[in-house]
């Protein structure tokens, strides 16, 4: 095994760090100004000559800082691996943190905060791991958009390199899981016990492995429309739109020109339950049904439900007789405008096609 030692300030100082004597000033810094944990009550560095410092404190609370990452924290207690980085500098490996816990990373187009009673990060194969054993509250903010997520555990990847991640984060959640996505126009929320949720160039994916409830409220150019679906599981690709704007539901301002664009690619397993309420104006088209299974296509602006189908679906015009019919069938087809209407809907049972025929009287 090789020596651990436990440093002397005067090492530590040739070593890049400085740590502050006075116990009500506690704190630890390296000479590159990149690092640096405060607030402290008492704390250790012990050093391996060909290894990163190995850091141990506590605070009423500690707070970190590395520059360089983009991250601050805040908590009661700190176990943390730190690598050197540039010349004087060193940067987070891995950290430990419990008590009261506050991280904070920041990224070009914006801030991501987890807030929870403790965490472990550690960077390995090429990403960066968080652990969250206990209930736990991330919140990702910027260009207009945030989401927040409440779960009882979980754990994300994001690349190593924060600053220029662009918010790119995988996440899987369980427990009482919690979703809300607003933006300026838009407000989304999902439930279920069990949630993955996926971030990554302007798109967001989202996979629920156990029953789950995905609400939607947008309005648009004098439009709006709600949508609430109820299923056993189901995977969700929502698009960003031709700017990046990350918005789930809808394109962005230029291209969608006033209308609401529909999901991205979606297959939801049921028994499924879907309610879209479409209004423009004073004139409102709505669906309610119950399917075995729903599947969204993008190319062919699609929504298909299949399965032992019940359907109540309606169109209300002011002035005009209203249109529309309930029943039940083997599929139901939605049919969108490329700006997101109710275009028409198509009830299918068995086969319309005339396999011969028929002979003149």
């Amino acid at each position: 095994m090789k020596p651990r030692l436990l440093l002397p300030v005067a090492l530590l100082a040739a070593a890049g760090v400085l740590v502050a004597q006075n116990p009500a000033t506690q704190q630890f810094r390296d000479k590159g100004g990149n690092l640096r944990i405060w607030n402290l009550t008492g704390h250790e560095v012990t050093f391996t000559p060909d290894g990163p410092l190995n850091f141990n404190g506590v605070g009423s609370p500690l707070f970190g800082e590395s520059k360089s990452q983009g991250v601050t924290l805040q908590g009661r207690s700190l176990k943390a691996l730190l690598k050197p980085a540039a010349q004087n500098s060193y940067e987070l490996q891995s950290v430990d943190l419990a008590g009261d816990v506050r991280l904070r990373q920041t990224f070009p187009q914006g801030v991501r905060t987890l807030e929870t009673g403790s965490l472990k990060m550690e960077s390995r194969l090429g990403e960066t791991f968080v652990t969250l054993p206990g209930r736990s509250t991330l919140v990702q903010e910027g260009q207009g958009r945030r989401l927040e997520l409440k779960s009882g555990s979980g754990g994300l990847s994001m690349p190593p390199e924060l600053r220029s991640s662009e918010g790119r984060f995988l996440g899987t959640f369980q427990g009482g899981v919690e979703a809300t996505a607003t933006e300026p126009g838009a407000r989304r929320t999902a439930s279920s016990q069990s949630m993955t949720v996926g971030v990554e160039g302007g798109q967001t994916s989202v996979a629920f492995e156990r029953a789950f409830v995905l609400e939607s409220d947008e309005t648009s150019a004098g439009a709006s429309r709600s949508i609430r679906l109820a299923g056993q599981s189901g995977t969700f690709q929502f698009l960003g739109g031709g700017r990046g704007n990350g918005n789930p539901l809808r394109q962005s301002e230029g291209d969608r020109q006033g209308g609401l664009n529909p999901f991205g690619a979606t297959e939801i397993k049921g028994p499924v339950d879907i309610r879209i309420v479409d209004r423009r104006g004073e004139e409102v088209r709505t669906v309610q049904a119950k399917a075995a299974s729903i599947v969204y296509r993008p190319a062919d602006l699609t929504l298909t439900l299949s399965g032992g189908v019940e359907y109540d679906v309606s169109i209300q015009t002011p002035g005009r007789p209203d249109i529309g019919g309930e029943g039940q069938s083997e599929r139901l087809i939605i049919t969108f405008t490329p700006e997101g209407r109710i275009k028409e809907y198509r009830a299918v049972a068995g086969s319309a096609e005339l396999k011969e025929a028929p002979k003149a009287p």
